[in-house]
């Protein structure tokens, strides 16, 4: 596992959790572990890297060092910069997208890729996958077959 594996793990938990204790909730973190205390490790490492990205704060609760959310996650915000070449591919696969459905209720506007655009790409990108584990589905199970 790597810092960022753990980091996301973490902000999984944090979606429903306002706390985490260590020794207390590294289990609802990672049910399984091979190593402990490698995993033990690198989560306070994470969780370290959240703290000084003042998504958290540490605090010792009965001498154990517990983390507390700055504030609901939800309500944290990220700047984004873009390069004209990935706001032309973002622009161009939703309008394609959008032509291609017949629905320009969502087309992306080049010069001011928003959030709601990167969502919508979000949403197209689970979209192709679900499809395609279907198409896969159906292939292992010998439903599909190319001639």
């Amino acid at each position: 596992m790597t810092i960022l594996d753990a980091t996301h793990k973490l902000f999984d938990y944090f979606a429903t959790k306002d706390s985490f204790c260590l020794d207390k909730d590294f289990k609802n973190l990672i049910p399984i572990s091979e190593d402990k205390d490698l995993e033990v490790s690198i989560v306070l490492l994470a969780l370290k890297d959240m703290e000084k990205n003042e998504l958290l704060k540490s605090t010792k609760v009965k001498d154990k060092e517990c983390y507390i959310l700055s504030r609901p996650l939800d309500s944290f915000e990220q700047s984004l910069s873009i390069s004209y070449p990935t706001a032309m591919a973002i622009a161009q696969g939703l309008n394609e997208f959008c032509e291609a459905i017949g629905d320009y209720t969502d087309v992306c506007d080049v010069g001011n890729v928003t959030e709601k655009d990167v969502r919508n790409l979000v949403v197209l990108n689970q979209h192709h996958k679900a499809e395609m584990t279907k198409l896969m589905q159906q292939e292992d199970s010998g439903g599909f077959n190319l001639i």
